[in-house]
């Protein structure tokens, strides 16, 4: 067996996350950006272009949503710009030859917060999730306009 292999089998979340893929666990960078503007969620570590935030204190955001919480903004005024936004023509070449971008495509994450599409793959049918939403079976935790998130724990209580 290989060593790629018994690194794929493992089911362990990391510890940590850069702001990018807690957008991607999260299903938006806009639902990172509402956690923090309410103060749900702060960085462990912020320095320069690197903002590193915690596994588990993103489960326990998903946590307070599933509860039926939603993250109103803390009296800031102005709105904090959505941490984790990649720009791709001068950060990041789209593929890296580096050995550890390689490792880290090796470990992944599901998100905690599925978009429909998502949803209906984790579901293994699109009919099915409009039949479970229409019978109340499952029901988004976070609804914004054109943003639509449902709770990977329901999907699993479902299937």
């Amino acid at each position: 067996m290989k060593f790629s292999d018994l690194i794929q089998n493992v089911k362990l979340p990391p510890q940590l996350v850069r702001a990018h893929q807690a957008a991607l666990i999260l299903g938006s960078g806009q639902v990172l950006v509402d956690f923090v503007a309410a103060g749900w969620l702060q960085p462990v570590l912020s320095k320069h272009k690197l903002i590193v935030y915690s596994y588990r204190e993103l489960e326990h955001c998903v946590t307070r949503l599933q509860n039926g919480e939603l993250p109103i903004p803390d009296g800031i005024t102005k709105k904090p710009k959505a941490p984790g936004q990649i720009d791709q023509s001068n950060d990041m070449p789209l593929t890296s030859r580096n050995f550890m971008d390689q490792l880290r495509a090796l470990i992944t994450v599901p998100p905690l917060l599925p978009r429909p599409e998502q949803a209906a793959t984790f579901l293994s049918s699109v009919a099915l999730l409009d039949e479970m939403k229409k019978s109340g079976w499952i029901r988004p935790v976070y609804c914004k306009p054109h943003m639509t998130l449902f709770s990977v724990k329901d999907l699993e209580m479902c299937s």
